[in-house]
């Protein structure tokens, strides 16, 4: 596994941990799912990122 994979793959746990965090802190703050989404959506776009350099590098 190269180092852009495990990136990768790396990101799009940390992306999948962010909406569900969002959701579950529903209770404890209001803005909760829009953090999550928001979130979400970095780790989302950082992994496509890393997903392509990892496709380019092999």
């Amino acid at each position: 596994m190269s180092k852009y994979q495990k990136w990768t793959v790396l990101f799009c746990l940390l992306m999948s941990a962010s909406l569900i965090f969002g959701q579950t802190a529903k209770t404890v703050f209001t803005f909760a799912p829009l953090t999550g989404w928001i979130l979400g959506a970095i780790f989302c776009i950082l992994a496509i990122i890393t997903a392509i350099k990892a496709y380019s590098a092999s």
